[in-house]
């Protein structure tokens, strides 16, 4: 038989107390000591201090190392801080020195039902199978039980399991909102409003069923109906924080932003620290930086050891471009508790915003010291990895964050998008329905699912996914945006426009929208009306950089050169720390002669922001035609230590070493590793190595790779007169000929046109 412990906190310490007025000046035996833990973690535990019970229930482990009960509290501990796969090993241990423990069993399960696996479900089957014995009088394990089976796909056995939980325990509140859900997701809205009316009928304590009535009108679109729940509550505890959350999401859902603000201002006021960062966040969300940063310091003044409330002041800073002020704050933190791994983790996004991505790595390492399952350290060691454009490194970071907690949402998506973007959307949707059953309709992944079926031509599903998401009234800028993508792509022009356009009400700054409206309107065959539409957007919001950066884009593909010079300058004006305006206005003052300005500019750009990949190359090409080749070699190098995987660095810094610094088996080096890297057929990197080979001697290999690039390229004068001096050298002037002709037609003023003709004339 499997048998419950439940000891009551409060018990164990009155009992502590009066034992040890007996025993005072008497040496404890190991059972008092345990007994003594295990009392003091659970008081722990009551008050929320997890760090501090955690330290008791593994001093009582460490007392009695037979008992199970440590064990499953320190799960359950682990589980209120995030640290998943701590908690699995705990529960595990549990159940393995004590196979009969009803509670280490059911979490055991939930945990394997949370991880989703089809291999695995059939072993938590299992688990529940033993808990529920021959009574089946657990509603809990029922409920377990359902969410298996739901996630088995087997939505009326789990239906079953709800309504026979229900039986057991008419009050049992999981399994009417599961059960409510589950009716939900079949369709039948008046059932599933139905279920959850009849718990608040059943409950004697009203407040949380009428949260998840509240929560369910909210989640169906029915406001007035969530706020009369909401407000009942709250008419008679002012203070029932749930029913305050629900209620300030119903003011941002209406785009009531003050009353939203008051609302939130009243849980920051609270005596519970869950509640101190909302406030703050809420302003912040609102724009109001300076406001929500001075609400975040007010509660830090109080409180110093809030590092939930410092983790978003400092995020506050990283969206903001307020990077000082994070370091400051970081580097304080450090300086008193150098192995706060909290504050690591955000210096470590901060270095990665520097561009400093050894010292980045360097701390994530450091994190990964002391807690080794960190799921969040490897999802910011996957964004190194991105910045370094190392795909596969990525990847294996962002797998390694799923598999120690399959529910963290943020690696998911990343990697969802990393998919995307390496063209496989197939792989993308698999990875975001194998998100955990609770994640399903979270508003992100539901978005990034949408992404998928469009990048797949799955309209249909898009669509009607879309639809389902703005009636809800969820993010909507994101899901109109979405709207205009589909109809954009079924070239209904007209409709993505008005799309846009009601998106860009909603998120007037969103350059996805923008870039719809533009793009349509070219596509329509009216581009100025497109870039005056842009123009009026920018005039509105003009202290947008992506916005002027846009409208300079497009103004030179207008040919209008003199208005994208001034777009391009309002942006290096208003800071743009990328370096796109930077490198654009050095490119201008370079075409208009002036070489060392365009120079100046680019240098301050990258001591300002040293990942500037956009100004370094730009700096190296200006050195390479300027004669400045040791210069250019140096730039090149140094893109190359931010992203080492770079082909078009890797395959100029060869052509540079190999002419100009005849350091030949380094070139060749550079040269492989660029056509490992770059597209498939890319002339430009076949003729670095064709004539890298050909300044080794080695003529016939050489002209397997100037052949390909010329029949890849063969508008390129220059791969011609390459080719041509490789079939000369090789003993075939009459094929060199030919290459060479060929050169002539296209350009006969280059220099390699009078090189090519002086080995012709050697070899022939």
């Amino acid at each position: 038989m499997f048998k419950q412990y439940t000891p009551s906190p409060r018990l164990f310490v009155a009992a502590i107390l009066a034992l040890s007025l007996l025993t005072v000046g008497c040496m404890q035996s190991p059972e008092e000591k345990y007994a003594d833990y295990m009392a003091s973690g659970l008081q722990y535990a009551e008050e929320s201090d997890w760090a501090s019970a955690l330290i008791e229930f593994k001093n009582a482990a460490r007392t009695d190392a037979n008992q199970a009960e440590p064990y499953y509290q320190m799960a359950l501990a682990q589980m209120a801080t995030g640290a998943m796969q701590d908690a699995v090993n705990n529960v595990q241990q549990a159940v393995n020195l004590d196979p009969d423990h009803v509670d280490a069993n059911l979490l055991l399960a939930r945990f394997m039902v949370r991880l989703g696996d089809p291999n695995i479900l059939p072993q938590a089957e299992e688990i529940l199978t033993g808990v529920l014995g021959e009574t089946r009088d657990n509603s809990d394990a029922l409920f377990v039980l359902a969410a298996t089976r739901a996630r088995m796909g087997a939505d009326q056995e789990a239906t079953g399991l709800l309504e026979e939980a229900l039986a057991n325990s008419p009050d049992h509140l999981k399994s009417s909102i599961a059960l409510a859900k589950l009716k939900l997701n079949q369709g039948d809205q008046p059932a599933a409003e139905e279920i959850l009316l009849e718990a608040v009928e059943r409950a004697e304590e009203k407040n949380q069923p009428l949260i998840a009535l509240g929560q369910f009108y909210l989640g169906t679109n029915q406001p007035e109906k969530a706020r009369e729940r909401f407000q009942s509550i709250l008419d008679d505890d002012p203070k029932y924080a749930p029913a305050l959350l629900g209620l300030g999401m119903l003011h941002l859902r209406g785009g009531e932003k003050e009353a939203a603000e008051k609302i939130y201002q009243r849980l920051a006021l609270l005596d519970n620290e869950n509640y101190k960062p909302l406030y703050g966040q809420i302003l912040a969300v609102n724009g109001k930086i300076d406001e929500a940063v001075a609400e975040y310091r007010r509660v830090l003044s109080e409180d110093p050891s809030n590092r939930d409330v410092r983790k978003r002041l400092v995020a506050t800073f990283l969206s903001n471009d307020r990077l000082p002020e994070a370091d400051t704050v970081l580097t304080e933190a450090l300086e008193a508790t150098p192995n706060d791994t909290d504050a690591r983790l955000q210096r470590a996004e901060l270095y990665r915003r520097y561009g400093r991505l050894e010292e980045a790595e360097e701390d994530l390492g450091r994190v990964l010291e002391f807690r080794p399952d960190s799921a969040e350290a490897h999802f910011f060691m996957a964004r190194i990895n991105r910045e370094r454009a190392q795909p596969r490194l990525q990847r294996q970071e962002l797998d390694e964050a799923l598999r120690i907690d399959p529910s963290y949402l943020p690696a998911r998506l990343d990697l969802a998008r990393s998919m995307l973007r390496s063209a496989t959307p197939r792989g993308a949707l698999e990875i975001l329905d194998e998100a955990p059953p609770e994640q399903a309709n979270s508003v992100p992944l539901v978005a990034a699912r949408n992404w998928a079926l469009i990048a797949l031509g799955e309209n249909d599903e898009a669509r009607k996914s879309i639809a389902r998401a703005l009636e809800s009234g969820s993010s909507s800028a994101e899901f109109l945006i979405q709207e205009a993508a589909v109809k954009m792509s079924e070239k209904n022009y007209a409709g993505a426009i008005d799309s846009a356009e009601k998106a860009l009400e909603l998120a007037p700054t969103d350059m996805r929208a923008m870039n719809v409206i533009t793009g349509s309107y070219d596509r329509l065959g009216n581009a100025p009306t497109g870039i005056a539409r842009l123009a009026k957007q920018a005039e509105v919001f003009p202290n947008s950089i992506a916005l002027q950066l846009s409208l300079a884009s497009w103004y030179e593909r207008a040919r209008d050169m003199a208005s994208a010079k001034e777009a391009y300058q309002k942006a290096f004006e208003l800071g743009d720390r990328n370096g796109a305006a930077a490198t654009r206005l050095a490119m201008f003052e370079f075409a208009e002669g002036n070489a060392t300005g365009a120079e100046s500019k680019l240098r301050n750009t990258i001591d300002e922001n040293p990942t500037s990949i956009a100004a370094l190359l730009t700096l190296a090409q200006i050195q390479e035609q300027t004669g400045k080749e040791s210069e250019a070699i140096a730039s090149y190098r140094q893109v190359l230590t931010i992203r080492p995987d770079y082909y078009p660095a890797l395959n100029n810094l060869a052509y540079l070493l190999a002419v100009y610094k005849k350091e030949l088996d380094e070139a060749l080096g550079y040269a492989q590793r660029a056509k490992e890297l770059a597209p498939p057929n890319n002339a430009e990197v076949d003729d670095t190595i064709g004539w890298v080979f050909y300044l080794k001697e080695v003529y016939p290999t050489a002209i397997v790779h100037l052949r390909d690039a010329a029949e890849n390229q063969p508008a390129n004068a220059v791969i011609h007169y390459h080719l041509a001096m490789a079939q000369a050298k090789s003993g075939n002037p009459a094929a060199g000929r030919e290459s060479y002709n060929e050169g002539l037609k296209l350009n006969s003023s280059l220099p390699e046109a009078d090189e090519a003709k002086r080995v012709l004339e050697a070899a022939e």
